[in-house]
């Protein structure tokens, strides 16, 4: 009984673990709001991202022009060109990686609002073409209107997916408190003490170095919130791509725990050993 107790306790204690470093890393780099920027960042500078950015705030702001005038309808292709002619034009400046920074942190700020509903907020990018085009003149650019793409709000069996991301990172105090909790069980009602936390520290080294191998799907399980494909898809498999590395510094962190539990447990080990033969030679 005992020895089953030991093994439950272990299995409730490496998945907690794995558990609590998840929750930990999604609450520093996904939820927090600075974590998410460390992330997008580097982002705006990556060709691709701007290239998709560019070609979406050319789109939408051709079909708001032709919304707004309909005759324009014959020559809505042309505008989309000039509207990416003229973003491409001012690409290379750190005016640019501003707004693709901000058009990327209007994901974050969209999906973990209250209501959980993702959009894309083109209106950074549309701002600096109007900048480019009355500059030269010397005239004041008007505000760029609402150039927002709405993504929705992605769920899961009728649960927000956004919505159990950010309950899920509060949680993880309280799964590390129950992993450690559980580990210290399975140590104590184990027959051998030593060697419960050897077994104990070398599944959780294993459970970290699997979590490592993992997180190399870390992008298509970002692009997978947003359904896969479209613009917000990409852009998150982006960002994925970004967390890989912080991703997999996370998971060493349980394989350390686990090689410690390993020394621990070769401690407790001796220190029993010692101690049956201080008693023996007595």
């Amino acid at each position: 009984m005992r020895t089953f107790l030991s093994g439950l306790f272990g299995l409730i204690a490496v998945l907690a673990g794995l558990a609590a470093s998840a929750a930990s890393w999604t609450a520093r780099h996904l939820v927090d709001r600075e974590g998410f920027r460390a992330l997008a960042e580097p982002l705006s500078s990556d060709p691709s991202v701007r290239r998709s950015l560019i070609d979406q705030a050319s789109s939408q702001a051709g079909d708001r022009l032709v919304q707004a005038a309909p005759f324009l309808e014959g020559l809505r292709n042309q505008i989309t060109d000039t509207t990416r002619s003229a973003l491409t034009a001012v690409s290379g400046d750190g005016a640019t990686g501003r707004a693709a920074t901000d058009t990327l942190m209007s994901l974050h700020d969209s999906a973990f609002s209250p209501d959980h509903a993702v959009a894309v907020d083109l209106r950074p990018l549309s701002q600096l073409v109007l900048d480019s085009v009355t500059r030269p003149f010397g005239v004041g650019a008007p505000q760029a209107g609402d150039m927002s793409v709405q993504l929705g709000s992605p769920s899961i069996g009728g649960v927000g997916v956004f919505d159990a991301i950010s309950r899920f990172a509060e949680a993880w105090p309280m799964l590390l408190a129950i992993a450690c909790a559980a580990a210290l069980l399975c140590i104590v009602s184990a027959h051998r003490h030593g060697r419960a936390a050897v077994v104990l520290g070398l599944w959780t080294a294993l459970a970290g170095g699997l979590a490592w191998l993992l997180s190399a799907g870390l992008p298509e399980l970002f692009a997978a919130l947003l359904g896969g494909q479209g613009l917000g898809a990409d852009l998150f498999r982006a960002l994925g791509q970004q967390g890989v590395g912080s991703a997999r510094e996370e998971s060493l962190w349980v394989v350390y725990a686990g090689a410690v539990l390993v020394v621990v447990g070769i401690g407790i080990g001796l220190t029993a050993k010692e101690r049956r033969h201080s008693y023996v030679t007595s």
